[in-house]
């Protein structure tokens, strides 16, 4: 079991190219490396920090929406979250948004 906090990520890579990391096109049969998780992108509500303005757009919402699903409601925190995309049509995690206690969209 690969143990991360919500807000991480890992990235990919290639044997074939080198180990190249992520970004790259792959095909299906490719086989690819998972890394480790990396980054520190998660919520840090307390007392000190009881309110939060995050900002994202397009693809930049994932890690708000894994710190989202792992806040409960008694958390108490106070976030603000801008979400800019080219059209509800792309709006990655929309629906997550609009069923989540305490989002208004």
């Amino acid at each position: 079991m690969l143990a991360y906090r919500p807000g991480q990520f890992a990235m990919l890579s290639d044997p074939k190219r080198n180990n190249e990391r992520h970004p790259f096109s792959i095909a299906v049969g490719d086989l690819l490396t998972l890394g480790v998780p990396e980054g520190r992108f998660y919520s840090k509500t307390s007392a000190e920090r009881p309110a939060q303005l995050w900002v994202a757009g397009g693809i930049g919402i994932t890690p708000f929406l894994a710190a989202l699903e792992a806040m409960t409601p008694d958390d108490a925190a106070q976030i603000t979250l801008v979400y800019c995309y080219r059209g509800v049509e792309n709006a990655i995690g929309i629906d997550v948004l609009r069923v989540h206690p305490g989002c208004a969209t």
